[in-house]
């Protein structure tokens, strides 16, 4: 067993190879002892302390180093840019097609909410008050149809449909119709009213043919009332012509606004020796007999002063009027005029919308 001391210098005679260099050479054969492994003693006291102490005894491995990548760099690097860009190119159409269907469900949103509102608008302004000038131009072609109908007819009429809370329109031909037959026109609405049996009365506004309101001074030079001009300058232009059935018996009023309350009632009080014979046009009775008219009295119904006189006849015909709610109201009879005040009360006393 020999020790191998010169292992360096072996090992650099041995990385030198040898060629041959003839082809006399070539049978020769060099042989290398540094090619040939030499165990030594010192290598089996190795061995046996490796196994009496394995914990001593450390295998060295060889560890490669795997390649450090800098992760800003990655990040950084122009393959995951570009990556990156693509990916923010692919994103913004989808974001700008997403924003483009928000925006066209709320605009279309917004011009249903529109239409309908535009819809309900047009219903309300213009269909409902064309269905309610329908009915009246229905009332009035009733109205007008009623004229031309015998007196006598009218009884056989049905019911109109006359509001008991408001006023009706009653259309007149004021330039053809003379004081006659403006009175048998009027009589022909009491037949209606009749058939109604309201327990109240009925409000009608004076109209001519073009729908326009009848003043109170032409109602009453047509009619024949005879007013002094004192009372008539104390009265405004509107009117409204109030029908009530009592006790089976139709009887007409009147209610025409006042501008002067002290003036009127002093005109009025002047006046009453002859106030029934000025409002005789409104009497439906052709038997009364105004001779025998004692002088006016003084009643008073839910605190309201009435001036009254009962006139001679085969029912209760009488003038009553009193001035309440910066109005002028005539009755005909003791229930007509109280029937009068009674619905202006319920009227004032209505909620306004």
């Amino acid at each position: 067993m020999f020790e191998n001391k010169n292992d360096n210098n072996e090992k650099t005679a041995a990385s030198a190879p040898t060629y041959p260099s003839s082809k006399s050479d070539s049978a020769k054969v060099t042989i290398n002892v540094a090619d040939f492994p030499v165990h030594t003693m010192k290598d089996e006291l190795k061995e046996l302390e490796a196994k009496k102490n394995p914990a001593n005894f450390i295998i060295a491995k060889k560890t490669v180093p795997l390649p450090v990548r800098n992760p800003g760099n990655m990040i950084n690097s122009p393959q995951i840019s570009s990556f990156r860009s693509s990916i923010q190119k692919d994103a913004e159409p989808e974001k700008k097609s997403g924003l483009k269907k928000i925006s066209a469900i709320a605009i279309t949103l917004f011009i249903i909410v529109i239409v309908i509102a535009g819809g309900y608008y047009f219903w309300m302004t213009r269909v409902k008050d064309s269905s309610v000038a329908n009915d009246q131009n229905a009332v009035d072609d009733s109205i007008g149809r009623s004229q031309q109908t015998a007196p006598n007819d009218s009884a056989s009429q049905t019911p109109s449909a006359f509001s008991q809370t408001q006023a009706n329109y009653l259309s007149v031909d004021m330039q053809s119709v003379d004081a006659a037959g403006l009175k048998e026109a009027l009589k022909k609405y009491t037949g209606q009213v009749s058939q109604m049996n309201s327990p109240g009365v009925i409000e009608f506004i004076i109209t001519d043919k073009l729908n326009n309101p009848v003043s109170f001074q032409d109602f009453s030079q047509k009619l024949g009332l005879t007013l002094s001009p004192n009372i008539y300058s104390r009265l405004g232009q509107t009117f409204s012509l109030f029908i009530y059935l009592d006790n089976s018996f139709p009887r007409f009023g009147l209610m025409i606004p006042e501008n002067n309350s002290a003036a009127l009632k002093a005109s009025l009080t002047q006046e009453e020796k002859t106030l029934a014979r000025e409002l005789e046009a409104l009497f439906l009775n052709p038997a009364y007999d105004l001779t025998k008219v004692p002088v006016f009295n003084t009643s008073v119904y839910n605190g309201i002063q009435l001036r009254y006189v009962n006139i001679p006849s085969s029912s209760n015909l009488s003038v009553d009027y009193a001035i309440s709610n910066n109005s002028l109201i005539i009755g005909t009879s003791k229930m007509t005029a109280r029937a009068i005040l009674d619905y202006l009360s319920k009227a004032t006393a209505a909620p306004t919308r």
